[in-house]
């Protein structure tokens, strides 16, 4: 099967430093992944979740996005191994996809557009387009940056 997208999605059990707007990490990763769900939505998408130290988070997961058409859902369990470890597992998921054009490193603190994959999906189609990142960035809304000229 051809998926649209395989993402690999990490989650720990520790609020991050800079967390906006929640003092709980488990309501977060709710919230977070219901946005995912809502993004993900029309997509066919092959979803690995790296749960790190959070097994017991593999309910939110199976819950809100187990069974739902177009996307299969797999779930991999490390005791709380740390950063390194799952970002190198992330890479190594990505790295081995042969059924995807396109790939996506996701973070438990995210919080998706309902158009979000799709936007960035149909960008990734146009000739010439090789990376696409959906981080907001300030040229959203000044227009360019200035560039220091070497």
């Amino acid at each position: 099967m051809m998926y649209d997208l395989v993402v690999a999605h990490r989650v720990c059990p520790r609020l991050s430093k800079t967390a906006v707007g929640f003092d709980d990490k488990r309501e977060m990763v709710v919230r977070t992944t219901e946005s995912l769900k809502r993004a993900l939505d029309g997509l066919r998408v092959r979803l690995h979740v790296i749960l790190d130290g959070c097994a017991d988070y593999e309910s939110i997961f199976t819950e809100t996005l187990g069974g739902m058409s177009g996307v299969d859902l797999m779930i991999e369990k490390f005791d709380d191994v740390g950063n390194q470890v799952t970002y190198g597992r992330q890479v190594e998921i990505l790295a081995a996809v042969e059924d995807s054009e396109c790939v996506y490193f996701s973070e438990d603190d995210y919080i998706y557009d309902e158009t979000a994959f799709h936007a960035m999906l149909d960008f990734m189609r146009r000739e010439g387009v090789d990376i696409v990142s959906p981080i907001d960035h300030p040229d959203r809304y000044g227009g360019r940056l200035e560039r220091p000229h070497p």
